[in-house]
């Protein structure tokens, strides 16, 4: 089992080069309604390409592996998200045919995204209806009472409570996630279409 001190002895000297990097958790997605850091939308880094590519504290290449994977495949990759809308095509990406069953996270980022047409088509699809007292209850919890019965011309009222509702999650998160410290807050593309 690795250990917080294995964890901090390997990413230490990637700080040390990239100050702008801290050690928060596995991942941070803060539309959703969170107290705990899920396994959400993420990739795998591999040590190599194809066999023996698991990560073993015992290979004694363990601490340069991984700062050439994060340098070289992680870092960039990440660097190039600058917006909702490119972490979405990544999410898109890296989870390819599952992308459609994670209909929640789907949906609210498309109301965060403006694109309320297509949220409303998540939630009203009959494959998601069965699962939402279950899965992802607490993503749409409220989105779909604002859309689901509404047509296109949803009013002004409507997208005010919509973001109010994504901010209220987003700071909820950071608060039980205790990133205050290094949270901004940005505008999210469907308060800038108000």
């Amino acid at each position: 089992m690795t250990t917080l001190r294995q964890i901090k002895s390997l990413v230490t000297p990637l700080f040390e080069r990239h100050p702008d990097l801290a050690l928060i958790g596995p991942s941070i997605d803060l539309l959703g309604k969170r107290e705990y850091f899920g396994l959400g939308t993420g990739d795998l880094l591999y040590r190599v390409k194809g066999p023996g590519a698991i990560w073993r504290w015992s290979n004694s290449n363990v601490a340069e592996d991984f700062l050439r994977v994060v340098e070289n495949e992680a870092l960039p990759r990440l660097r190039g998200i600058r917006s909702l809308q490119d972490f979405y095509e990544y999410a898109k990406e890296i989870h390819g045919v599952h992308f459609p069953f994670y209909w929640g996270w789907r949906a609210t980022m498309n109301v965060a995204l403006g694109r309320l047409d297509e949220a409303r088509d998540i939630l009203n699809d009959p494959r998601w209806a069965d699962r939402s007292g279950v899965l992802f209850n607490g993503e749409v919890e409220g989105l779909g009472d604002r859309l689901k019965g509404r047509g296109s011309d949803i009013s002004r009222k409507d997208k005010l409570a919509l973001v109010e509702i994504l901010r209220g999650w987003e700071a909820y998160s950071v608060e039980k996630l205790k990133l205050t410290a290094i949270w901004e807050r940005t505008p999210l593309p469907l308060e800038e279409t108000l």
